[in-house]
């Protein structure tokens, strides 16, 4: 049975941008004191795994690369919503 083997293996085929969905992921092995267990296939056609591949510190998972990536595209992003967040919170103010 499965739970004598260690618990559930999760076989990912793809990492997520988001390190809090990454977590999930790997929770998701554990269950009932089983630790669980993942594998990751990941293809060199997919565009994280290229942009990852390109800049990958030596010490650095390609694993951690791609959610450094995920981390540096969320900053860019809400860098870019902040004075629209401002607006928001003025017009509030008024209403």
């Amino acid at each position: 049975a499965i739970d004598e083997k260690g618990g559930l293996l999760l076989i990912l085929t793809f990492v997520p941008w988001s390190e809090r969905e990454w977590i999930q992921f790997l929770g998701r092995t554990g269950r009932q004191d089983h630790n669980g267990q993942y594998a990751i296939f990941l293809s060199t056609q997919d565009e994280a795994v290229q942009q990852a591949l390109g800049d990958k510190g030596q010490q650095e998972s390609l694993v951690d690369a791609v959610l450094r990536h995920g981390d540096e595209r969320t900053a860019k992003f809400l860098s870019g919503t902040k004075e629209e967040i401002n607006k928001g919170r003025i017009m509030h103010q008024y209403t």
